[in-house]
C-alpha cells in the first residue's frame, strides 16, 4: 500500500498495511480494540504481515494508543487547524483522502464544537480515475447538462465527479465548490488532481456560499459540487439556474425512486435544473436516465 497513505498510521500498523497486497482497498478503518479491517468489495481484516484474512480473531486489534495516534497524524498534531472539519466527524488529507472520525460530542451551545474519546477512525481512499466519467461524455455533447450523480455511500459518485470535472474543464469554465476539498485535493491553493485547466476551485466553502460566491465572480458555464441536501442548497442552485448555469452534483440514492421521495429534489427536476441520472456502484457507472421524462408525482 501507498506510503503517502500509511506514514498516518504508528509504526506496527504502517508496516502491516505496506504488505497488503489487496487490490482496490477503498477502506481503512481503525476500532479501538478491534480488528484492523479492509474495504474492498467486501470487508476483509489485516494480520501482522499484511495477509488479508476473513476471521478477525487472526488479525491485528488496534489499541486505543494507535487510534489516538493515528488521530493525532492525520491533524498534523494541531486540532485547532482543524477545528471546523473536526467538528463535522472528518478531515480531508492531502491526495483528497477523507478520514472519517467517531467520537463523543462535545457541545458548544446547540452545535457540535470538537470531538473527544475518539474510538474509530474510516479513512477513505480517494483516487483519481480517468476516464471513469467517459460514458457520460460520450453520450451528451458537448457535456452532460443537469446531472445528478447517484449512489450509496462509498459507491464512487466523487470518483466520477472528479472525472467529469477534469473533462469538462478541459473544455469550457468550471467553478468547483470542493467543500471537503476531495475532489481536487488543493493544497496551499494548488489542487493535486488533475481537474481541468478550466476549472476554477472554492475550498471549503458550504455549498450555497460557494456557488453565490461562484456567480457573482467567476463567470462559470458549469458549477459542479457533491453531496447536496438542504434548503440552502436548493436556493443557491436555482439561482444558478436561473442564470443559466448548468449545474452538475452528486446526492446520496439508493434507488431510482429515491430521487422522487426527496421533496428538494423534485424542486429542481421541476425547475429543470436537473434533467439526467447516473446511478454508480463500485465506482463505475451502471445506469443513466432522462429524468426529466418522469412524472415525479407518481413516486
Amino acid at each position: 500500500m501507498d506510503n503517502s497513505i500509511t506514514r498516518y498510521f504508528p509504526p506496527r500498523l504502517q508496516n502491516a498495511l505496506s504488505c497488503v497486497k489487496l487490490g482496490g482497498v477503498t477502506e481503512i478503518r481503525l476500532r479501538c480494540e478491534r480488528a484492523l479491517a479492509l474495504t474492498a468489495q467486501g470487508t476483509v481484516y489485516v494480520a501482522a504481515n499484511g495477509a488479508a484474512v476473513q476471521d478477525p480473531a487472526r488479525a491485528i486489534i488496534v489499541t486505543t494508543d494507535e487510534v489516538r495516534r493515528t488521530f493525532d497524524a492525520v491533524c498534523q498534531y494541531s486540532l485547532h487547524s482543524w477545528h471546523e472539519q473536526i467538528a463535522q466527524c472528518y478531515v480531508t488529507v492531502s491526495g483528497g483522502h477523507r478520514v472519517g472520525i467517531g467520537g463523543t460530542a462535545v457541545f458548544s451551545g446547540n452545535r457540535t464544537d470538537t470531538l473527544r474519546d475518539i474510538g474509530s477512525i474510516n479513512f477513505r481512499i480517494a483516487r483519481q480515475i480517468k476516464g471513469a466519467a467517459d460514458k457520460l461524455m460520450s453520450t451528451q455533447t458537448p457535456h452532460p447538462r443537469g446531472l445528478l450523480v447517484c449512489g450509496r455511500p462509498g459507491s464512487g459518485k466523487t470518483t466520477i465527479l472528479r472525472d467529469l470535472c477534469r473533462q469538462i474543464g478541459d473544455r469550457t469554465n468550471v467553478t468547483l465548490i470542493d467543500e471537503r476539498c476531495e475532489i481536487s485535493a488543493s493544497v496551499r491553493g494548488v489542487a493535486q488532481n488533475d481537474i481541468g485547466v478550466n476549472t476554477d476551485v472554492l475550498n471549503g466553502f458550504p455549498k450555497h456560499e460557494g456557488i453565490f460566491a461562484a456567480l457573482r465572480v467567476m463567470s462559470p458555464r458549469v458549477i459542479i459540487c457533491d453531496e447536496i441536501g438542504g434548503e440552502d442548497d436548493i436556493k443557491a442552485i436555482l439561482a444558478a439556474g436561473r442564470c443559466g448555469v448548468e449545474i452538475i452534483a452528486s446526492m446520496h440514492c439508493g434507488a431510482f425512486e429515491d430521487i422522487f421521495r426527496r421533496s428538494e429534489i423534485k424542486r429542481l427536476i421541476a425547475g429543470r435544473i436537473f434533467s439526467y441520472a447516473a446511478f454508480t456502484e463500485n465506482g463505475a457507472i451502471t445506469r443513466i436516465m432522462d429524468i426529466s421524462k418522469h412524472e415525479a408525482g407518481n413516486y
